[in-house]
């Protein structure tokens, strides 16, 4: 799915040509100030604009070159030329982030467009103005999720303030099914969402209205073959439409208008926004984006206030402060709608547990007729932080989340700390109540992290599911009581066999086919029973905290992200503390200590690179030694040897039992 911002990556951001004028415009009529043409009985006869609502029409009624303000801002009529006079910055791109408006947000996208129409009918040839064919029409889309939506909420307002007696536009409009055609080849147009079909037009002013109604591409993909073309019912594909359909024939002066409320955080009409600041900033004054909220209803709307949605606020309060406030939850019908009681289980921590880092990776491989090549790869490696240590008595769980699209993953660990007993109240066989006692877990998270792919490093750098599995050895060889790991996909089959033959069952866990893990996580959330270590960035939530928020429960009952958003480390929480809790175990007190058979290699005194998996020497001492203090692979034999067996003659037999015959020469 294409970026956002990558829909104007092809646009030519450098100062746009000014179009040179042989002569002086032949004016039909001199356009009126906007105000006028807005309140006047010769006009539209309409209530004035809003503050907001005026100033996002002056940026979309700007379709002349600039040599025609100079020539309006020395007319003879004095209104004509302080208006036209005042300089304003030319724009491509509106987005407009408002609350649903009761019409004030359909009324301003009306008014754009029968003011442009005004404006193209005012030049004696919009054609000749712009150097179109006598033939070419002009056209004006507005485009909805629906074709009804468009003709009744759009285009049945606009053909009656078109037609009312006594309207300037009445003479030169003739209203028809789905469009409203103007003299000159002037037309206005409700389109719906089929791009494909709006491709040809010759856009001089494009309204996406309510965009985030349309679907995004990642939605409409998953319900489509592999074998089948990108969809053009997309809200990509239409901003994309939009944009080549203006910008190609007018791209000095077109203008591409996206208005909405937000369905969810990080939605399109969000995305949209963000973009467009970022532009302003980068470009100041020579931007070609204005940008317009998030405003509630009635900052823009005149004629409502915030007591108008009491009633809705009552039955739905997420639901309305994302309509009218342009202020929505991460998801639209959240799985965890206690934000309050999630955040109380968060432990914040200055480092986190456990951090990755990639670092690049050389293997040479022999093929069969004896030659070598060199294979580049890249590999993982971790930082620890001091209270990542193995408790003593606790059974560890992992899980592993991969992404269909593979660009990212989720990985989690999790222990019970202790099992608490509670009291509850049953029902006996004659319905009675009866106490009963049960038994609670408290889970701690260990910690979750996500692996991210880079497709631009070199050499590139993808997802490997060897990754985990070379993660939990790596804890096994530093205390952790690893039992339980579990993945989300069959093509984890190699890994899950490797870590079988090392005494770690193994599970395909998937919440794609059942909630159940996403059940239980929220009950201990709900109740108090875990503790989740997370590190807080400055200016947003951790990661993990804005894919629970962000989960939709479908009405299929399944649970999803919501567009463009993730869900691949909170998939890894919840299936890692499910295996927790199903593991059972629990801390004893303090710190785990290794032990049991050990492993050598080389001779004393040679400094080796133990493999994963493998313990030091120093693990036989009847003392033992804390994890934290063997958080290195190197290791010098002959400082184990000392400590085994002491710095002594006496302890030369001993050496050569572990090491055998002529291991001290």
């Amino acid at each position: 799915m294409p970026e956002i911002a990558d829909l104007f990556g092809s646009w030519d951001w450098s100062e746009p040509e000014v179009k040179s004028q042989s002569s002086a415009v032949q004016w039909l009529e001199e356009p009126v100030p906007l105000d006028v043409f807005i309140g006047d009985l010769r006009y539209l006869k309409n209530p004035p604009l809003s503050d907001e609502q005026f100033a996002a029409v002056r940026y979309a009624e700007r379709i002349f070159f600039s040599a025609t303000y100079e020539e309006l801002a020395a007319s003879s009529d004095p209104a004509i030329r302080e208006y036209w006079g005042v300089p304003h910055r030319m724009v491509n791109f509106l987005t407009l982030q408002w609350g649903k408006l009761g019409g004030g947000k359909d009324h301003t996208c009306r008014v754009m467009s029968m003011r442009v129409a005004y404006l193209l009918l005012c030049l004696p040839s919009p054609q000749d103005y712009y150097g179109f064919a006598p033939q070419d029409e002009i056209h004006l889309l507005n485009v909805a999720s629906s074709a009804p939506q468009a003709n009744r909420a759009f285009f049945g307002p606009m053909r009656k303030a078109v037609t009312r007696k006594g309207c300037w536009l009445d003479s030169y409009a003739d209203p028809l099914v789905g469009s409203i055609r103007y003299m000159n080849g002037i037309e206005a147009i409700s389109g719906h969402s089929d791009a494909e079909t709006q491709e040809g037009l010759n856009l001089i002013l494009a309204v996406a209205d309510e965009i985030d109604a349309f679907k995004r591409e990642e939605e409409l993909e998953a319900h489509r073959s592999s074998a089948a073309r990108e969809s053009t019912k997309s809200a990509e594909a239409i901003l994309k439409m939009m944009r080549t359909s203006t910008l190609t024939r007018f791209p000095q002066t077109g203008k591409n208008v996206r208005i909405s409320y937000p369905r969810y955080k990080g939605s399109m009409i969000q995305q949209l926004a963000a973009d467009g600041r970022k532009e302003q900033q980068r470009r100041g004054a020579v931007s070609r984006h204005y940008v317009s909220g998030p405003l509630p209803t009635w900052a823009v709307n005149p004629l409502r206030s915030r007591s108008d949605f009491d009633a809705e606020y009552e039955d739905d309060p997420v639901l309305a402060r994302a309509r009218y406030e342009c202020d929505p939850a991460a998801a639209i019908n959240p799985y965890f709608s206690n934000e309050v009681a999630i955040e109380s289980c968060v432990a914040v921590v200055e480092q986190e547990p456990l951090r990755v880092k990639y670092e690049p990776q050389r293997h040479r491989v022999i093929h069969p007729d004896g030659n070598t090549a060199a294979v580049h790869s890249w590999t993982t490696a971790y930082d620890f932080s001091a209270r990542l240590v193995p408790k003593r008595g606790a059974v560890y769980s992992m899980h592993a989340d991969l992404a269909v699209n593979k660009d990212r993953a989720g990985i989690c660990m999790a222990h019970v700390r202790s099992w608490d007993e509670q009291e509850v109240v049953g029902k006996d066989a004659a319905g009675g109540d009866v106490p009963m006692h049960e038994r609670r877990p408290f889970v701690v998270v260990d910690f979750v992290i996500g692996y991210a792919a880079d497709l631009g490093a070199d050499p590139p750098r993808e997802i490997q599911i060897r990754w985990a599995r070379e993660l939990c050895l790596e804890l096994r060889r530093r205390g952790f009581n690893v039992r339980w790991f579990s993945f989300d996909q069959f093509q984890a089959v190699d890994s899950m066999q490797i870590l079988e033959s090392a005494g770690i069952e193994t599970k395909r866990v998937s919440t794609d086919l059942s909630i159940e893990p996403y059940r239980g996580l929220r009950d201990l959330f709900n109740e108090g029973r875990i503790e989740l270590p997370l590190k807080y960035d400055v200016d947003r939530d951790p990661l993990v905290l804005r894919e629970l928020y962000g989960l939709n429960k479908l009405t299929s009952g399944r649970l999803d992200h919501a567009v463009g958003a993730s869900k691949d480390q909170a998939d890894s929480l919840a299936c890692a503390v499910q295996g927790a809790v199903q593991m059972g175990g629990q801390e004893d007190g303090g710190i785990a200590v290794l032990g049991g058979q050990n492993f050598y290699a080389g001779t004393p005194g040679e400094s080796i690179e133990l493999p994963i998996g493998f313990v030091p020497p120093m693990a036989a001492s009847s003392s033992g030694f804390r994890p934290d203090e063997v958080m290195v692979n190197h290791v010098d034999l002959n400082h184990w040897e000392d400590s085994l067996f002491g710095d002594t003659d006496a302890s030369d037999a001993e050496v050569m039992r572990f090491y055998g015959p002529g291991s001290l020469e």
